[in-house]
């Protein structure tokens, strides 16, 4: 009865105590679920009397979790050593066990390691038998772009103002990041080879104060970790798109335009930095406005309206034979798909949810391998959407929205294997106009940083 109610409390200010509850009485269930939510708030944990006051075989286990909240492996160097240094004379000698056992040395960078312990200075990690593969605290982040417009009664203009901030959904936790250097609004973020990238957008010009024009970009921009910023040396696409239009797949960039006079595609290869012109769909099978790429089950999918018949359905881009495959109607799922929609994939699934009026009680989804729209019911409580991103190796997904309209901003987390939602709060109590959102590697915000 004690271990189920604990089960129901346990958080990050008393998960350590509990964990030693839990071993003194051999409840193992109990054990790796404390052992969880330490490792995962281990951050949080460091400075604690409970950390301090820890076992030796505690920390080994603790610091061996693989789901350990660190950005990459010195920060376990850094844990271990103010557990030491709490007791330096009785704790040194469990130094090199416990580098050996907790610590994945290959993934250390010595370059930056000044330990005033000396840790690893008498340590061969070559040889060592310790693990090579990241934490899964290490994968990734959540990458927003935010963008709010407002009109301006003294300049009779319209200001624009963008930004940028990262979400760590282990620590839970928000960080400023810096903004792109070309003012835009709906740039694409994708990432190849470990490198992010902002691809195209719109420019706006805002000398009129009850409506703007906006012109399509074909500026690509990288993120210098080194520079902590936003550079253009990157080549410009050969024909300027914005969000919906550019697509990431294995590592490769896809830029497609199909619902213009003259349909063009092309592909950027970021091992040599050039874009590539690939095959387009010909003739009157061309989509109209309101269209949007993604990749899913090995194949680059266009969905919405066909141009010559009205049809809402998919078209279907196959790489590695370089050819578009015909359209296919699927009618009966218009109604849910609005033209304006957040998209995004993880698995064999695409998740659309449509930008104005209300999620309702259903979710959409396009099942890549069999390519068809289905409904399943939809968990979520935020009824409103206005950015949606994928993690496919966690299979997460992250939504940004509200409740309804006038419900301050939240953000969603979507469990795939568990298939439940967690809700986390927003920042901010303002709400922008408009996101881009992406999973980056954690790396790129430790750069920063932060």
């Amino acid at each position: 009865m004690c271990s189920d109610w604990i089960k129901l409390h346990v958080n990050s200010s008393n998960c350590l105590s509990y964990a030693i509850f839990a071993h003194q009485y051999d409840d193992s269930t109990l054990r790796r679920l404390c052992d969880r939510i330490s490792a995962v708030n281990i951050m949080k944990l460091v400075d604690t009397d409970d950390f301090r006051l820890l076992s030796v075989d505690h920390v080994t286990r603790l610091l061996s979790h693989d789901e350990l909240g660190v950005r990459v492996e010195n920060d376990v160097l850094g844990i271990l050593h103010q557990w030491i240094k709490h007791d330096e004379t009785s704790r040194r000698h469990h130094v090199e066990n416990l580098a050996t056992k907790a610590i994945r040395l290959p993934l250390i960078d010595y370059s930056n390691e000044t330990s005033s312990l000396d840790i690893l200075s008498n340590l061969d990690y070559k040889d060592s038998s310790s693990s090579c593969q990241r934490r899964v605290g290490c994968e990734g982040v959540l990458l927003v772009a935010v963008e709010s417009r407002k009109y301006n009664k003294d300049t009779n203009k319209y200001d624009f103002d963008s930004g940028a901030q990262t979400y760590d959904a282990y620590s839970d936790t928000w960080t400023s990041f810096p903004s792109l250097e070309v003012q835009r609004c709906e740039p694409r973020i994708a990432t190849s080879f470990g490198v992010t990238y902002a691809l195209g957008g719109r420019a706006i010009d805002f000398e009129v104060a009850d409506e703007y024009k906006s012109t399509r970009l074909a500026v690509v921009e990288r993120y210098d970790p080194e520079r902590r910023r936003w550079i253009d040396d990157v080549a410009s696409m050969s024909t300027p798109r914005s969000r919906h239009e550019i697509v990431c797949y294995a590592n490769r960039i896809y830029g497609m335009s199909l619902a213009r006079d003259e349909a063009t595609c092309e592909v950027f290869d970021s091992t040599t930095g050039t874009w590539t012109p690939v095959a387009f769909p010909g003739g009157e099978r061309r989509l109209r406005n309101g269209f949007f790429v993604s990749s899913l089950a090995g194949k680059i999918f266009a969905i919405g309206r066909e141009r010559s018949s009205g049809k809402f359905g998919h078209m279907t881009y196959d790489p590695s034979e370089n050819r578009w495959l015909d359209f296919r109607p699927n009618d009966y799922i218009k109604s849910i798909c609005p033209p304006w929609v957040c998209y995004a994939s993880i698995g064999n699934r695409l998740y659309i949810f449509p930008t104005a009026g209300s999620l309702g009680s259903l979710e959409v989804f396009f099942d890549g391998r069999h390519e068809h729209f289905s409904l399943d019911n939809n968990l979520c409580s935020l009824q409103r959407c206005s950015g949606l991103a994928g993690d496919p190796d966690r299979k997460r997904l992250f939504l940004l929205g509200r409740k309804s309209k006038v419900h301050e901003p939240e953000l969603a987390l979507y469990d795939g294997r568990a298939k439940k939602w967690d809700v986390r709060a927003w920042p901010s109590s303002n709400f922008p106009d408009m996101f881009e959102c992406a999973v980056v590697d954690r790396s790129l915000v430790l750069n920063v940083g932060v």
